[in-house]
């Protein structure tokens, strides 16, 4: 199955680091995952990298040992390491539902949104991460007016 261009789907930026707080807190309490599997059957991503504290976790939490973990892994080069990611489709993505939501990687429990340089990002593959930029891009335009007294 063919890769679809990510520069595609992205929406522009959301905002600058500055306004990360309000980006974060607003994610988190706004997107609610429909369990589409959009992020998880590979046909947005093809790996999702795993950071030392990820592994950690999911090794913990599975009771793996990291050869069982690299079966389902490759080493890639992200962010200028070489780390581990997962393949995709996702094998912990079962009957419609993350089978390790609760230790999920960090590119997983950040999503859709992510850093691409000094910018937030997010990613428009799913109709919940549609309406979360509809959403966020309005508080963010409050506490703009709010902050310039208009």
């Amino acid at each position: 199955m063919d890769k679809v261009d990510l520069k595609l789907m992205e929406y522009k930026v959301l905002g600058s680091l500055e306004t990360k707080g309000l980006i974060d807190i607003l994610s988190k309490l706004l997107f609610q995952c429909a369990k589409c599997g959009s992020c998880c059957n590979g046909i947005f991503f093809e790996y999702i990298p795993l950071h030392h504290f990820d592994i950690i976790k999911i090794l913990k939490n599975l009771g793996w040992n990291r050869n069982q973990l690299r079966e389902i892994c490759e080493t890639r080069e992200y962010e200028g390491q070489k780390l581990l990611h997962i393949k995709q489709p996702c094998p912990f993505f079962k009957d419609n539902d993350c089978s390790i939501y609760e230790f999920r990687p960090k590119a997983c429990r950040e999503f859709p949104i992510y850093i691409a340089g000094d910018n937030y990002r997010i990613l428009n593959c799913c109709k919940q991460a549609e309406k979360l930029f509809g959403e966020i891009v309005k508080e963010l335009d409050k506490s703009r007016k709010l902050k310039s007294g208009y």
